[in-house]
């Protein structure tokens, strides 16, 4: 993936997380707005569609188009509300693509993960109740019983256009084959690891992508954090591409990551 364009697809999927969940590309919601989770976030969901003559930053104006798509798998919904026709989340486990749920959204029984082809399906479960544990009410949310980020929220989104992102770049979509299983047994992993990444790419859009992937809801980036970061980095790409004029017409590589940061770093 040319380093300019993950950019660009990174902003589109950024940006329609921050909107299901706000109603509006801002970090407070919307008069009226009931957030919207979708559980199908996915590089197959992501659809290219001409170039736009009148995108965002002029350097988007030569690429593809990025859409996202395929929203038959999202849902108007709060966590922890218990009064609508889904229940949060206990109605809501398990649904989306198999590779591509979250610890939140993976349901928490053998067979099932079993079949999702975990291959310590008993030590994922474990994990994933330790890691945040949930009773069907009447337990109250926020109790030792109930993790307050057990329910399907945007920071579901949050970790599915990481992951997405993270395929994309690898060119790799099977995240069994990486290790992906949230278990504490051998050989399990919480994310991919970043040699799939690295060195090919820089390192701020490297740990952005995984400040996406932690397994905890909690240490997740938040959406709108991630949309203003993402936004930031392509206003970065469109520095570069105006110091150095005229660019051809047509796809350009430049020879360096284009961002602030040097390939050998590890961090923001």
């Amino acid at each position: 993936m040319k380093h300019e364009w993950s950019r660009y697809c990174f902003l589109a999927m950024a940006r329609v997380a921050l909107v299901s969940k706000n109603g509006q590309v801002s970090d407070t919601r919307a008069a009226g707005w009931n957030p919207i989770v979708n559980w199908d976030l996915k590089p197959g969901n992501v659809l290219l569609d001409h170039p736009d003559p009148y995108a965002e930053f002029p350097f988007m104006c030569q690429y593809p188009t990025p859409k996202i798509t395929d929203f038959g798998m999202a849902a108007w919904t709060k966590a922890g509300q218990q009064t609508a026709a889904l229940k949060n989340p206990q109605d809501m486990r398990g649904y989306g693509t198999q590779d591509h749920q979250p610890p939140e959204l993976i349901r928490r029984d053998i067979p099932f993960l079993t079949l999702m082809s975990f291959p310590n399906p008993a030590a994922t479960r474990a994990r994933v109740n330790q890691l945040i544990p949930y009773r069907r009410p009447p337990a109250p949310v926020g109790t030792a019983d109930n993790s307050p980020h057990a329910g399907i929220d945007s920071w579901t989104a949050v970790w599915q256009v990481g992951l997405t992102m993270q395929m994309l770049m690898s060119l790799e979509l099977d995240t069994i084959a990486k290790g992906v299983d949230f278990s504490a047994a051998d050989g399990g992993r919480d994310a991919p690891s970043r040699a799939w990444l690295r060195p090919r790419y820089s390192g701020r859009l490297v740990e952005l992508v995984y400040q996406c992937l932690h397994a905890h809801p909690a240490d997740r980036i938040a959406v709108d954090a991630l949309h203003d970061e993402v936004m930031d980095a392509c206003a970065h790409v469109q520095e570069v591409f105006d110091a150095a004029p005229p660019w051809a017409p047509g796809l350009q590589d430049l020879a360096a990551p284009l961002d602030k940061y040097p390939v050998s770093a590890n961090r923001l």
